[in-house]
């Protein structure tokens, strides 16, 4: 794998981290996720795809267009 571009990966790292700690808090406090918290993180996951997503096509927009 090639990366030519660091700073495209910083912005869906961070987001995976967001999710994982997202994930994490919601389940603390009993030690397992309910219902509704499935059900927040199941509608919230193609919110964060398409986030990053757009993220990182505008990002590389960028670099195309300044080369």
């Amino acid at each position: 794998m090639l990366i030519t571009d660091p700073t495209l990966s910083n912005k869906p790292a961070i987001a995976m981290l967001v999710a994982l700690v997202l994930v994490i808090w919601l389940a603390t406090p009993k030690k397992q996720i309910s219902r509704a918290a499935g059900w927040f993180l199941l509608a919230a996951y193609p919110v964060l795809l398409m986030a990053m997503f757009c993220c990182n096509s505008d990002q590389l927009k960028k670099n195309i267009y300044e080369r």
